[in-house]
């Protein structure tokens, strides 16, 4: 659980730091929403109906005012700060889509796949295994004399060794030398 913990805590920095951000650019009641969210963004079920009744009577004409404000409605920035920390809990640690849903307040990993769907157009899964594949095309082959073999092979037209290093090497050519014609 302390793994989760730490995972989540690094996961949600940036976003909290949005959140702490957006607190400078608005007026004393809608901070006071803002401060709201950040305290329970990751509270299993926490949502509209919950900060509504925060705030008691004030709580609808609030959220009125904060989509104008903020340009978006509660529900949508609450769902938008849940699904970037999980993005990056997908993207940046190995733990199981379910926990993942649960670090970041859905009850059931479901509701949280169709609402990350929705958001980044594909399934937490495929945004993985997405985020996975790029890193490894970005990353420089640890084998520096099968790298300059490869190198060399790519040159003349005849690699014939991993494909996957291959295509990273490529990659990482093209990106370090844009201006380079490859034929």
């Amino acid at each position: 659980m302390l793994e989760e913990a730490q995972a989540l805590d690094e996961a949600a920095r940036e976003t909290l730091k949005r959140i702490d951000e957006d607190r400078k650019k608005v007026p004393p009641n809608i901070r006071r929403l803002l401060v709201h969210i950040r305290g329970h963004l990751f509270t299993e079920g926490y949502g509209v109906g919950e900060l509504k009744r925060a705030f008691g009577e004030a709580g609808e004409g609030l959220t009125e005012e904060f989509r104008i404000v903020v340009g978006e409605a509660p529900s949508k920035y609450i769902s938008g700060a849940r699904l970037e920390t999980a993005s990056r809990l997908l993207r940046d640690t190995r733990l199981a889509i379910g926990t993942i849903s649960l670090l970041v307040g859905y009850a059931r990993t479901g509701p949280f796949s169709t609402a990350f769907k929705r958001w980044y157009g594909m399934s937490p899964k495929e945004f993985r295994e997405q985020s996975r594949q790029v890193e490894e095309e970005e990353r420089w082959p640890e084998d520096d004399l099968l790298s300059s073999r490869l190198f060399r092979d790519l040159e003349r037209g005849d690699a014939d060794g991993d494909a996957a290093q291959a295509r990273r090497l490529s990659s990482w050519f093209r990106k370090l030398y844009p201006d380079t014609d490859s034929e």
